[in-house]
């Protein structure tokens, strides 16, 4: 990509959680032009597994995640 490429220049950077991550954002948000993502895939995660109805039948700690409101007696 030339220096006259009107396309945005998109850097990736995927790292290890409560790494050099946070720091590295916090340098980047500072710089003009540019944007940053926490997480983007995260709600990816969450529709495999936390919103499939399907996605731990059976196992007590994924039944209490998927349990809403005030605790049933």
């Amino acid at each position: 990509m030339g220096s006259n490429d009107p396309r945005p220049l998109r850097v990736f950077l995927w790292i290890v959680p409560r790494s050099a991550s946070t720091a590295f954002t916090k340098c980047m948000s500072f710089v003009d032009d540019t944007e940053v993502w926490m997480e983007p895939y995260y709600m990816c995660v969450m529709n495999e597994t936390f919103n499939n109805p399907e996605w731990g039948i059976g196992i007590p700690a994924a039944d209490k995640m998927r349990t809403f409101g005030p605790e049933q007696e």
